[in-house]
């Protein structure tokens, strides 16, 4: 039996990584460590997933 949902439990939930500065959206996804330039105001992040 299926249950209706949108098939995301919170193991497999895709994680958005916004600029600290402007708050764009950088990526989404699964990281363990990236570093990333923000196009819009030029800040440099290092972006870690705390759920690991």
């Amino acid at each position: 039996m299926n249950k209706k949902g949108n098939g995301l439990s919170d193991l497999n939930r895709i994680i958005e990584y916004r600029c600290p500065v402007c708050n764009r959206l950088l990526m989404k996804g699964k990281i363990i460590t990236v570093e990333t330039k923000c196009p819009k105001c030029k800040k440099i992040s290092i972006l870690r997933n705390t759920a690991i």
